[in-house]
């Protein structure tokens, strides 16, 4: 079984009676053939930016100003009397400035603008915060990867995904989650499924919620749409939903059709997350996830997404094969 965005398992609910739109904001699961009350995620934003986008602002930041200046991290470990490593693991992101050493890097390079600093001050500040996902029903089930995906979508501005096999995490409803992952169950315990699901609903409602804020496109294979994961009442609800969304405007999907070039489906599942100001990070799976914000990394997938776009059907003629799919199911439950 391929990897699924954002955690490897979900609950699995009771099998659908009826054809019907499913409810992913529903707060009892079946989990492990008990029953379980969980937590719906709170998916209202915080105020500010998450602490991984303030940390990747604020070192970023820092790097720009010295570089301007002329100076190396040597210069600043020599004036600072710090360890080079230390100067370098903050550019890097590998711990977090405090508020002390921020004053101290200002005051070396000499920032007179109290806006400036005032900024910088309140990306430090932000960027030591803790968040839902320090949850300690959570934190043990993140990988690292994902931890940083989290928080930057939650800040996003657009975000691009591409769907090879499956569908991206952030368009399944809880339905169609479980019976892609189902299989997991042997393998994760019902906590962990728990802390699963809560972040896969977290991650869809941040990603094409009524009131995220954020414009979502994604790309799916042909394939997708055909393939009948958990039967064709639970395909045509996942259809329903994936359709009120694009009508809602709150998503845009494009069909990669089986006349692509082949390049196109071999890639692995991944999601691209810009924020407001055109930064951009890469989330991609393979046989574990990777977390990318490096140009060069981000650049090439953006390339990847844009020809996948170029490759895929309008938006218009994308969503007439996904109703033509969704009339063809119908007619086909009309003859059970």
């Amino acid at each position: 079984m391929g990897s699924d965005l954002y955690g490897q398992c979900v609950p699995c609910p009771e099998p659908e009676q009826g054809h019907h739109r499913s409810d992913p904001a529903r707060g009892h699961r079946r989990l492990g053939g008990a029953s379980a009350v969980i937590a719906d995620p709170v998916v209202k934003r915080d105020d500010g930016e998450s602490p991984a986008v303030a940390r990747r602002r604020l070192r970023l930041a820092l790097r720009r100003l010295r570089e301007s200046l002329g100076l190396t991290q040597a210069d600043v470990s020599g004036h600072l009397r710090w360890s080079l490593s230390k100067v370098n693991r903050m550019e890097t992101g590998e711990v977090t400035i405090s508020a002390g050493d921020l004053e101290a890097i200002l005051a070396f390079f000499g920032i007179s603008d109290g806006k400036k600093a005032a900024q910088l001050a309140q990306h430090c500040r932000l960027a030591r915060r803790r968040g839902w996902w320090d949850r300690s029903e959570i934190r043990p089930h993140l990988t690292p990867a994902l931890t940083n995906l989290l928080q930057f979508e939650s800040d996003a501005a657009h975000i691009m995904a591409f769907g090879p096999s499956i569908l991206p995490g952030i368009i399944q409803t809880h339905a169609m989650a479980a019976v892609i992952l189902a299989d997991y169950a042997d393998v994760l315990t019902e906590e962990q499924r728990a802390a699963r699901f809560t972040l896969r609903m977290r991650l869809r409602e941040q990603a094409i919620g009524r009131e995220s804020g954020t414009t979502c496109t994604v790309v799916l294979d042909e394939s997708v749409v055909l393939r009948e994961f958990g039967g064709l009442r639970l395909l045509a609800s996942q259809l329903e939903d994936m359709l009120e969304a694009v009508d809602d405007q709150r998503l845009d999907v494009r069909i990669l059709p089986f006349t692509a070039p082949t390049l196109f489906g071999l890639e692995n599942p991944f999601m691209l997350v810009e924020l407001d100001d055109g930064d951009t990070v890469l989330y991609r799976e393979g046989i574990t996830d990777e977390f990318f914000d490096d140009g060069a990394m981000v650049d090439r997938y953006r390339r990847i997404f844009e020809r996948q776009l170029e490759g895929a059907l309008s938006p218009a003629a994308s969503v007439r094969l996904v109703k033509a799919r969704l009339a063809a199911i119908e007619s086909a439950l009309d003859r059970l």
